[in-house]
């Protein structure tokens, strides 16, 4: 149990540099696609702005709704909205994107992203869009476990880019996925904001690395890490 807290401490900062980057990347995108910061907010109803589905308009508008017990309202500006919105309401709302927006929408929101140089992918979503969009909605799944302290072997990974996820068949594909998780979301960060990686790549990613190895593991057990098989004597 303390491992898996600590694997979550460790994990924490960069998922969170990750949602930040994307919530407020997004938000910036989609009014800029969307009539401009000028005409309003993006999600307003306007005749320029971004048509969502009633559903999606009505958690928005719930949102900024939402009031104290003495009446007064709890959302009281766009950068209050932006931070109190979950991360699971902005990958839905990248679902409505028209498809003749994707690519602009992706040059803001993911400037690093390899498939911007190739034009020519954007004609079939599959290769380019919806992976894309899927990632960041494993993103949003890897969150969640860890903020509700899910067994971490319980977590789907994928062994390889476009393979299908699997489950962890023991500790060390544990470990691996887990070190999978962490590739993932560095190399989002990275593709959307650079010069916050190297708030992860210091001493949060020494920690992490230390966390996740076999003696780490067993020692969370109380359980010496088993010696390496002893080299054959000589004849």
């Amino acid at each position: 149990m303390f491992w898996h807290q600590s694997i979550g401490a460790a994990l924490l900062p960069l998922v969170a540099m990750v949602e930040i980057a994307f919530r407020n990347r997004m938000h910036h995108a989609l009014s800029m696609l969307h009539g401009g910061q000028a005409s309003g907010p993006w999600y307003g109803g306007g005749r320029n702005h971004m048509r969502l589905k009633t559903r999606i308009q009505r958690r928005i508008d719930d949102l900024w709704n939402l009031k104290d017990d003495a009446g007064h309202r709890l959302i009281q500006s766009v950068d209050d909205f932006i931070s109190e919105s979950t991360f699971g309401l902005w990958i839905e709302v990248a679902y409505e994107l028209q498809p003749d927006r994707r690519y602009r929408f992706c040059k803001l929101v993911i400037p690093g992203y390899p498939l911007l140089a190739d034009r020519a992918a954007w004609t079939a979503p599959g290769r380019s869009w919806m992976p894309l969009v899927r990632r960041f909605e494993r993103h949003k799944a890897f969150r969640d476990c860890i903020a509700h302290h899910r067994p971490l072997w319980k977590i789907p990974f994928e062994p390889a880019v476009g393979v299908s996820s699997i489950l962890p068949s023991g500790p060390g594909a544990l470990l691996l996925s887990l070190r999978h998780q962490a590739t993932a979301l560095r190399a989002s960060l990275e593709q959307m904001e650079p010069g916050l990686v190297d708030f992860w790549d210091g001493p949060r990613r020494v920690a992490f690395d230390q966390l996740t190895t076999l003696a780490s593991l067993h020692a969370s057990m109380g359980r010496s890490h088993p010696p390496p098989p002893a080299a054959a004597d000589a004849a």
